[in-house]
């Protein structure tokens, strides 16, 4: 190696120092021409600024040092760092620029930067935008990832989703390594200080909002329970609401649902699939509906509802494996009506209902959409009271026409031919206790009463209308003890409740008979 001055043209005297190879060092061979050329350092007085020292090869890179140490190629590497405990008060560090050159800046938070709070170091906290920062922002600014002017105190936006990233803006995640702590994967406060009758309006601890996708859920909740896993609660979502008893407050609800959407675009405050259990001490777990008078108008008795209660058919039934499992509607033996029968008869209470597709992870369809209909048991009460009452008030009506011996004496009923008859194999047990059975009930065109008279006596049987109107007596005579039958033709009258009543002595039994279309 040869230390070389070289001639610069701009200066009066030779101003470089060059450190160049100018043999192998391995010492195969010698020589001035075998490395030739290959410049390890370079020294170059700048006369404003000192010495530059440079280290490769400026020839081949025609330039000069700039700084100075100036390191042209390659990086730079500490073997061993200072054995010295870490200086706590230092408040420099040093940075690169893209041109590589070296500088310094302050730890603290003097260019709108996160400032390290506590002791520097791995156990320290960063932070930014809080009050009396030293730096900016302060607390009234807000502070942005991925977005240039954050519209809250922490606004997050992420639309890049290349490299197989799932669309999430922010994701909490909490491993479990204590039996006895609570783990949060989000916690959301939202407190106000002062009073709150004066200070604030809303509070929202978390708050939702999808908007414009193919599936929108505002919140949605999972808890998700391993088959080898033991635990004593699994709640995909869980609203409480607390309030002091000496607080003033008249509104406490733990999950309040509300759609802004007509009903009749099949929207729901809430939709439950599978069975909905509600307990509670003060109401005794109750349910309640408004039925307030004040937000009712145009309010009419109902009219007589015994045809259409004695056209519903009651039926047991059972849940297909199919709606047990897409629906999660139990197994085994059910009770209830069947929408279509109701709808034939009680339209008002009956509607209609979409259950969506349900779409894996790529929006494939899984299980297709289904179109039901639905069936409002809870309109049916008062139906069934108004029912209840309308029979009520006619059975002591007739009772009551009985008993005063005005029943009326017009032609019989019975088509010539029929009568009663004595059952020599009638089941005088069933007939005694009864006294008066309509069989089958509901019919047609056809049907048999069969009664029983305890003692000889005058046996009247009668027909009325469901309002109470005497339609007439179907038999009259004097009998002895036992069971009779009576054939009753029926193919006069118009399908529709009635009912009979056998009279003993005075006695009165009043059955309830229906006849059905054909």
């Amino acid at each position: 190696m040869v230390i070389q001055w070289s001639d610069n043209p701009g200066f009066t005297k030779a101003d470089r120092m060059r450190f160049i190879f100018t043999s192998s060092y391995t010492g195969a061979s010698t020589g001035m021409n075998t490395l030739e050329g290959l410049e390890a350092m370079r020294m170059w007085p700048t006369y404003t600024a000192g010495v530059n020292i440079g280290l490769g090869d400026f020839s081949a890179a025609a330039t000069d040092p700039q700084e100075r140490l100036d390191i042209l190629t390659c990086r730079v590497r500490i073997r061993r760092l200072p054995t010295d405990p870490e200086d706590a008060t230092l408040n420099k560090f040093m940075v690169v620029d893209n041109d590589g050159v070296v500088h310094w800046r302050n730890l603290g938070n003097s260019d709108c930067e996160w400032t390290l709070q506590g002791t520097l170091g791995s156990n320290s906290n960063l932070s930014t935008a809080y009050l009396l920062n030293t730096g900016c922002p302060q607390m009234d600014k807000g502070v942005g990832i991925g977005i240039q002017i954050p519209k809250a105190k922490l606004d997050v936006l992420h639309n890049d989703f290349t490299g197989g990233l799932d669309p999430m803006a922010i994701q909490g995640s909490v491993t479990p390594n204590d039996p006895d702590v609570t783990f949060l994967g989000v916690l959301g406060l939202s407190e106000v200080q002062g009073n709150s009758t004066t200070v604030g309006y809303e509070s929202f601890g978390v708050y939702g909002r999808a908007k414009n996708s193919r599936t929108m859920h505002g919140v949605e909740g999972q808890a998700m329970m391993a088959d080898d896993q033991v635990g004593t609660e699994a709640i995909g979502v869980y609203g409480k609401a607390t309030a002091n008893t000496q607080a003033s407050y008249g509104f406490a609800v733990g999950v309040y649902g509300t759609v802004s959407t007509p009903v009749t675009t099949n929207a729901w405050a809430g939709y439950f699939q599978g069975p909905v259990q509600i307990t509670g001490s003060l109401y005794h777990g109750s349910s309640f509906i408004f039925s307030d008078e004040s937000l009712k108008t145009n309010v009419q008795d109902l009219p007589n509802m015994a045809d259409q209660l004695a056209a519903l058919a009651p039926r047991s039934y059972s849940f297909t494996p199919e709606a047990q499992q897409r629906l999660m509607l139990p197994s085994g033996e059910q009770f209830g009506l069947i929408a279509q029968d109701v709808e034939n008869v009680l339209p008002q209470v009956v509607s209609s209902t979409h259950v969506p597709a349900v779409l894996d992870s790529l929006g494939n369809e899984v299980a297709p959409a289904l179109d039901l209909k639905a069936v409002n048991y809870v309109a049916l009460i008062p139906l069934l009271i108004a029912g209840y009452q309308q029979q009520q008030a006619t059975i002591a009506q007739l009772q009551n026409q009985i008993n005063q011996c005005c029943a009326s004496q017009g032609s019989s009923m019975a088509p010539q031919g029929e009568g009663n008859t004595k059952s020599a194999s009638q089941n005088e047990g069933d007939v005694q206790e009864e006294r008066l059975l309509v069989q089958p009930n509901p019919f047609t065109d056809h049907t048999t009463l069969q009664y029983y008279v305890p003692k000889t006596g005058k046996v009247s049987l009668q027909v009325s209308s469901s309002d109470g109107r005497t339609l007439g007596t179907l038999l009259e005579e004097q009998a002895d003890a036992g069971a009779y039958s009576y054939e009753w033709n029926t193919t006069q009258l118009s399908p529709g409740t009635y009912f009979c009543a056998l009279v003993v002595d005075g006695n009165v039994v009043v059955k309830r008979a229906v006849k059905v279309a054909r």
